[in-house]
């Protein structure tokens, strides 16, 4: 599992867009701190940072950065 996190709403709605179109499972997400967990790897994370043009800065890792 990877918590990403976001720095914009419009970014956050990116992100859970590209967990829906790749089927990944969400298994939490908060809007009001801009973070999501998912079941997904870091080749789908790098996969989503590469395919999604985001407004500002979009971070993954274990642990969630709030």
């Amino acid at each position: 599992m990877l918590y990403i996190d976001a720095c914009s709403y419009d970014d956050y709605d990116q992100v859970i867009r590209f967990c829906l179109t790749h089927n990944i499972t969400i298994s939490s997400r908060d809007k009001m701190q801009m973070t999501i967990a998912a079941e997904m790897t870091e080749a789908q994370a790098k996969q989503m940072l590469d395919e999604t043009i985001f407004q500002h800065a979009v971070s993954y890792g274990k642990s969630s950065l709030c």
